[in-house]
């Protein structure tokens, strides 16, 4: 019971974030589990809400007009979509923060987009779950001293714990390599890989038609 004890008070969580999804895992001391992938939902209310009466409602005319309301209305898209994905962001924080209390985790080292870390690490920190964002691990200190002290620590467990995260992260890699092998096989059989080097050879556009 002590052993096993033990090995989860060692336990700590990893959260994953970047713009479309968010990772959670444990990572122990021998192995890393994922545990759940989390991707960014756009539905049919979503985006209604993320386009607003702004679109509905355009005001002046003119191409000038037309462009200025088709810039503003990027920016403003860009700008709710920002905001969506960072409610997704902390609502994918808070799953990890629930898994981290059910599983005992000591903390939840926070990675990925620099844009998604700070949001997760507030709602992680909201629920009670000591966040730890990577960055906060590497730049305190300067690269010559960081390979000075890496250099004399267990470069043994450093290698080992650096396999377990590729392993994490590039695990699938042969099945990837693998689809896209046979759907660059398809391309390259259908009719408008053909036209694409017909259209080439004859020095005149393309005419793509989805086949």
């Amino acid at each position: 019971m002590k052993e096993s004890s033990r090995s989860r008070s060692s336990t700590v969580g990893v959260l994953l974030v970047s713009a479309e999804a968010a990772t959670i895992g444990e990572w122990q001391p021998r192995r890393v589990e994922e545990i759940r992938t989390l991707e960014l939902q756009v539905t049919e209310a979503v985006e209604h809400e993320l386009v607003g009466p702004s679109y509905s409602h355009p005001r002046g005319s003119g191409e000038k007009a037309t462009a200025a309301r088709s810039s503003s209305q990027r920016d403003l898209w860009e700008h709710r979509m920002d905001e969506h994905r960072v409610r997704f962001t902390r609502s994918a924080a808070a799953d990890a923060a629930s898994v981290a209390k059910s599983r005992g985790w000591g903390a939840v080292l926070v990675l990925g987009d620099p844009r998604r870390t700070g949001p997760a690490c507030d709602e992680l920190e909201r629920s009670g779950v000591a966040a730890v964002p990577i960055d906060s691990v590497l730049d305190w200190m300067r690269p010559a001293a960081l390979a000075q002290r890496l250099a004399a620590g267990p470069t043994g467990s450093y290698a080992g714990s650096k396999r377990q995260l590729n392993a994490w992260l590039y695990g699938r890699m042969e099945d990837q390599l693998a689809l896209e092998a046979d759907i660059q096989q398809e391309s390259a059989e259908s009719g408008d890989f053909l036209e694409g080097v017909q259209a080439f050879l004859e020095k005149r556009p393309p005419s793509f038609g989805g086949r």
